[in-house]
């Protein structure tokens, strides 16, 4: 072949990318790894969007790995990602950060009015302090009932939009939306889906009347259990003076609940639940501390540091005095 063609055809390769190609990578993914995922989301009812955040790959990736692994390109690199969050929350766990549900008087009171929503098919709006342990006692609900129970969490930056948006993702729907087009497809998908329960975590954050309006209609056209939870301003947004845009969701609600602070048996529970091996002079300190405050999360915060102390002093045994350093760490004396 003469010099000039051949000059001519290397050239040509070079531009098409010819030379220098890596080697293709093995991209089927790891069933382990991906039965792990979908196991830990079954388990904890977390959705796309918090995996993707705890893994730091997009929510279109994740669901695409647990999907359809074909549309992502660096399998390997996903699945490195989820090995490492899957260690972190075995060293939380075993660092006593990830502490078990532990019944209390508010759970089950939360517990019981989610139930009565879901078998009754009813509207209900359960309002408590922050710190008190709602979330705590929705988590443990969609595990117990894993098939029927669906939950939203709200943020302030939330529109009715993107509220319904949310609510199509929990069936794996990613299409954009208007708030009627959610609307209308979350009124067949819930159509098929009878008795089952959509719980609305945060739901003081939906500043817009439109927003539990919207979940007004789906409730009339469904008849599914729906349960508004929050603080107690969402009481006061549906109730409020001068709220006549809510009227219609006012008038539909069948269960008002309001949960107070934790009560000191609550808190001698969570301290049993969680380590039922503790001295009694330790387990009365961490009881005396918390019943102060009548938090739920400062109970397990205070634990998490006397233990984060102990270990730091090289003991798996709690003592007062890791109380006492507890609350300094917490900022309370």
């Amino acid at each position: 072949m003469p010099e000039p063609v051949k000059s001519v055809i290397a050239m040509e390769e070079k531009r098409k990318g010819k030379r220098g190609r890596k080697p293709k990578v093995d991209q089927t993914p790891d069933e382990a790894v991906r039965g792990w995922l979908r196991g830990y989301k079954e388990r904890t009812g977390s959705s796309y969007r918090d995996i993707a955040a705890a893994t730091g790959w997009s929510q279109a990736y994740i669901h695409w790995y647990l999907t359809d692994s074909k549309k992502v390109y660096d399998v390997a690199g996903v699945e490195s990602s989820i090995k490492l969050f899957r260690q972190r929350l075995e060293e939380r766990a075993r660092l006593g950060e990830d502490l078990p549900y532990v019944r209390t008087t508010a759970s089950r009171a939360i517990i019981a009015a989610l139930n009565k929503t879901m078998k009754q098919g009813i509207m209900s709006v359960i309002t408590c302090e922050s710190g008190v342990g709602k979330t705590t006692s929705v988590m443990e609900f969609i595990r117990r009932n894993p098939k029927t129970a669906y939950v939203v969490p709200c943020d302030v930056s939330y529109s009715p939009q993107v509220l319904f948006k949310r609510i199509l993702r929990l069936f794996g729907d990613y299409s954009r939306c208007t708030l009627n087009d959610g609307l209308d497809r979350a009124v067949d998908l819930f159509a098929k889906h009878a008795n089952s329960i959509l719980i609305v975590d945060d739901a003081h954050c939906l500043t817009n009347p439109r927003g539990p309006n919207a979940l007004r209609t789906l409730w009339d056209h469904t008849g599914i259990g729906i349960a508004m939870i929050g603080q107690p301003e969402l009481r006061t947004r549906i109730l409020g003076p001068g709220n006549d845009t809510t009227a219609q969701v006012y008038s539909r609600i069948r269960q008002w609940l309001h949960v107070t602070t934790i009560k000191p048996d609550d808190v001698r529970s969570i301290v049993a639940g969680v380590r039922s091996d503790l001295d009694p002079k330790v387990a009365d300190r961490l009881v005396r501390a918390a019943d102060a405050y009548g938090h739920y999360r400062y109970a397990l915060n205070l634990l998490r540091n006397a233990l984060d102390v102990a270990k730091a002093d090289g003991r798996d045994v709690l003592v007062e005095d890791d109380v006492v350093k507890g609350q300094r760490l917490y900022g309370r004396r």
